[in-house]
C-alpha cells in the first residue's frame, strides 16, 4: 500500500494480473483468504481499526472483508469505526444491509447519468 501526500491510501486485497498466483478470484480463494494471507488480513484489520474506510466501487460483500470486519466488531463492539461507501441509486434493502454491518451508505441519485459522469460530478465539480 502506498500513501500519497494527501494521506489517501489504496490497498488491493485481491491481487492483480502481475501476480496471478496471488489472485483472489474463486469462492474458495475468498473463503481461505484469512489463512492464506494472515499478514494482509492483520494489516487490513489495523487499517480498519485506526482509520476511517471510504469505499468507492467496492461492494463490501466479499466474504474475506466481512470476516475481518466482523472480527473487529466482535473485539471492539460500538468502538469500531464506521466505514462509508458511495453507492448510486442504492435500493433501500441494500442500504439497510450495509448499515447493519456498520457501513454508512452515501447514496447518490443517478438522474439518468452514467457512473463515470456521476463520480466526476461528485468529486471534481467545484
Amino acid at each position: 500500500m502506498s500513501i500519497t501526500k494527501s494521506g489517501v491510501g489504496l490497498l488491493k486485497l485481491h491481487g492483480d494480473l502481475h501476480h496471478p498466483k496471488r489472485l483472489v478470484a474463486t469462492e474458495e480463494d475468498y473463503d481461505k483468504f484469512l489463512n492464506s494471507y494472515p499478514m494482509l488480513a492483520t494489516f487490513l484489520a489495523n487499517l480498519l481499526i485506526t482509520r476511517t474506510a471510504f469505499f468507492i466501487g467496492y461492494s463490501v460483500d466479499d466474504s474475506d472483508f466481512r470476516q475481518v470486519w466482523q472480527l473487529i466488531k466482535e473485539r471492539l463492539g460500538d468502538l469500531r469505526r464506521k466505514a462509508y461507501t458511495v453507492k448510486v441509486d442504492c435500493p433501500a434493502h441494500e442500504k439497510l444491509r450495509y448499515e447493519r454491518r456498520g457501513v454508512k451508505v452515501i447514496d447518490i441519485p443517478s438522474n439518468g447519468l452514467n457512473y463515470t459522469t456521476i463520480l466526476e460530478n461528485v468529486f471534481f465539480s467545484a
